[in-house]
């Protein structure tokens, strides 16, 4: 889906529903209110601790070694052939193998939407580790004074539902993923997320996906991709080679 119609989607198609904390999830694969690795969530609770300078120090370890080259290191599971960042089974369009340009990857690194998503070769511009800092931590400040206030900071949380075979629910996070860590670090359980059904995933319709009816995905490897959301990824690194911050 493009962009376009992702924005057009959210807006007049979509409805809110409360859920549990626990079963919003990252896109990486990193589950929120579970006690498990986040790094956001983490930032967020060691922030509001005090710690601001080890929350800080975190963060920039976990940036500098989580670095996947496909979707599989990224979520921490093993498919049967490597494909690009984020290209996954239910999309229209058949996934990217790995030769030439990379999906995810840029050569100039101050065309990262997303550190925790993008990367690039060259490493991270240390001007958008501190937005990181500042966004984590205005927010945090936000939610710990005023509590979870959805109508008046920030709007729902937008999210796409996964729907597994035994009725288990994820909430993939396509926008709020700084409110949602500080919710987490505060304690909230409940966060008010706005998804269109139409777009939900359910595990009983894998044969239907795109990509598996088209034969670009094994309906194994689907599986596995759609399963990582569940339990969460509990590793942070995808490499020992550490990125290189750029001033």
């Amino acid at each position: 889906m493009s962009s376009w119609l992702q924005r057009f989607a959210f807006r007049w198609l979509a409805r809110s529903e409360v859920v549990p904390v626990a079963e919003c999830v990252h896109f990486g694969a990193f589950r929120y209110g579970t006690g498990g690795f986040n790094p956001y969530e983490n930032y967020a609770v060691r922030y509001l601790q005090g710690q601001r300078d080890a929350a800080r120090a975190g963060l920039v370890e976990f940036l500098r070694h989580y670095r996947p080259v496909d979707l599989a290191s990224a979520l921490g599971v093993t498919l049967s052939r490597s494909v690009g960042l984020w290209e996954y089974p239910w999309m229209r369009r058949a996934p990217v193998a790995l030769r030439g340009p990379r999906p995810g990857w840029y050569d100039d690194p101050a065309e990262i939407p997303d550190i925790v998503t993008h990367f690039s070769e060259r490493g991270i511009l240390q001007r958008r580790i501190e937005e990181e800092f500042a966004w984590l931590e205005q927010t945090a400040d936000s939610i710990r004074q005023h509590g979870y206030c959805p109508d008046r900071f920030g709007g729902d949380i937008q999210v796409r539902c996964l729907i597994a075979s035994d009725g288990a629910r994820r909430y993939l996070v396509y926008d709020g993923n700084h409110r949602l860590s500080a919710m987490a670090a505060v304690g909230i359980p409940l966060v008010r997320v706005r998804y269109v059904p139409g777009m939900t995933l359910r595990e009983s319709a894998l044969s239907r996906w795109r990509g598996v009816v088209g034969g670009a995905w094994t309906a194994e490897d689907a599986t596995t991709v759609f399963h990582a959301y569940f339990p969460g990824r509990q590793s942070a690194r995808t490499t020992e080679i550490a990125a290189t911050v750029l001033p």
